[in-house]
């Protein structure tokens, strides 16, 4: 059987032949076709829009491809290669995303260099991107997975070191590759009519998910998790995002808004390319202009910590740590609320969560009096914290009961509502860690008596 360093050689002898070949014909500007503008690096490694989308058209030059003897010896290499030839004229992909069907030639086509529109004509790309997609593709013809990227861009935060959140998830700087497709998916806008990007403005981040599927062959039924799968990708984007206003006084946004998260994604070189979807001019893309707080040390440990809470990693079917998923998720849904109405009624059921779990009776008043307990200050703080919430939840009832409410009292009452839960959200977070949370209401009422 053929090794990984034969077929290596013979795809690199073949592209080395193509290359040449091309490089003498490359004046025709016949044989290059030319997509719709978009962004590109330039030669000094700049972000810009001037050049176009560029690509040969092998169907005019399908006898400079394969009537040749590189081509003859890398097809009958490609039959001896076990696991290349598994994939040739075979559907291959998971369950999950559907399958692919190459041929020897449209896999081996993917490893050709791609047209460079400069400003002196077209060059192919370089030897050494070649090279590497030849690695890459052999790599993945000898996995027994399939490794999928998902990408959502983020706004609102950034980090000096990634945040390995756990084995699949981790927050992140965007690669080079990455930034053009946020780009060209409309995910990330440059200001109208802008045609290059100040390096200083293109410190972005993501959260990427990265996935492993089993590799299929042929025929591949749907599985019955399927829409589970779906439902869990984006369940993930909201979950991240509502860590951030738990852990600092920051809000963390992706784009194209709350209820669609835009992303891209790609199975690899076997997909032939990235997939994805744009959020278009109504949506809530973020400007390259834009950019984020850094997250301390300490704030990036406890963001990877309060993950493994809201995600369910760590602990599992446990009151107090439902409890605390749900306040979060709520303080996170008054964060990214436009209504002050809406913004309150979501704070109230947070400080429910925490306050009130153990007991439904009395609510308003054990809220009250549960929040101000637990709140760290003077006596007098406390009771201040008493009526604040005690007159909030009266606001809150007249809101769900239809009644009319003074918006700037509703306003009011949220902000200080806001800066109260917050506190004690992250004072509850750390004692549920401690397995302190929640604590029994009526020693902090009446503390046992010293003898």
């Amino acid at each position: 059987m053929v090794s990984d360093t034969e077929l290596a050689d013979a795809m690199s002898h073949w592209v080395q032949y193509v290359t040449e070949q091309l490089s003498n014909k490359i004046s025709d500007t016949s044989i290059v076709g030319q997509g719709g503008q978009g962004w590109q690096y330039d030669q000094d490694g700049r972000i810009v829009f001037r050049f176009r989308n560029a690509y040969f058209k092998r169907w005019m030059i399908e006898n400079l491809l394969f009537e040749n003897d590189a081509w003859n010896a890398l097809e009958k290499i490609s039959r001896d290669h076990a696991r290349m030839a598994m994939h040739c004229d075979t559907p291959v992909g998971t369950p999950y995303h559907g399958v692919y069907q190459s041929t020897a030639r449209d896999l081996c086509c993917g490893l050709l260099p791609k047209p460079v529109i400069a400003e002196h004509g077209i060059l192919p790309e370089g030897a050494e991107v070649v090279t590497a997609r030849i690695t890459a593709l052999i790599d993945e013809f000898n996995s027994d997975h399939i490794f999928m990227k998902t990408i959502w861009p983020v706004r609102g935060m950034r980090v000096s070191q990634p945040i390995d959140l756990d084995d699949e998830q981790s927050f992140r700087p965007l690669t080079a590759a990455e930034k053009l497709s946020a780009l060209n998916f409309k995910m990330i806008e440059a200001h109208e009519g802008q045609t290059f990007i100040d390096p200083s403005f293109t410190d972005w981040f993501g959260l990427v998910l990265t996935e492993r599927f089993q590799k299929h062959f042929g025929h591949i039924d749907v599985p019955k998790d399927f829409m589970e799968q779906h439902v869990r990708r984006e369940t993930c984007l909201e979950l991240f995002l509502s860590v951030a206003p738990a852990v600092g006084d920051f809000v963390a946004f992706h784009a194209g808004g709350y209820s669609h998260a835009p992303r891209f994604s790609s199975l690899g070189l076997l997909s032939r390319g990235e997939t994805g979807y744009g959020v278009g001019h109504a949506g809530g893309s973020f400007l390259v202009t834009e950019l984020s707080p850094i997250l301390t040390l300490e704030q990036a440990t406890r963001f990877a910590n309060v993950w493994k809470l809201v995600s369910h990693a760590d602990p599992k079917n446990n009151k107090s740590a439902n409890a605390l998923r749900n306040a979060i998720r709520r303080l996170f849904y008054a964060e990214t609320r436009t209504s002050s109405e809406d913004r309150l009624v979501d704070l109230i059921v947070a400080a429910e969560s925490i306050y009130t779990m153990d007991s439904q009776a009395e609510l308003s008043f054990r809220l009250s009096l549960n929040a101000a307990l637990w709140h760290d200050g003077s006596n007098l703080e406390r009771r201040a914290v008493f009526r604040e919430i005690k007159d909030a939840y009266g606001l809150r009832s007249k809101i769900v009961h239809g009644s009319i409410v003074d918006s700037d009292k509703v306003a009011l009452a949220a902000s200080k509502v806001r800066g109260i839960l917050k506190a004690g959200i992250a004072k509850a977070i750390d004692n549920h860690f401690l397995r302190e949370f929640p604590p029994k209401w009526e020693d902090l009422v009446l503390p046992e008596l010293e003898h």
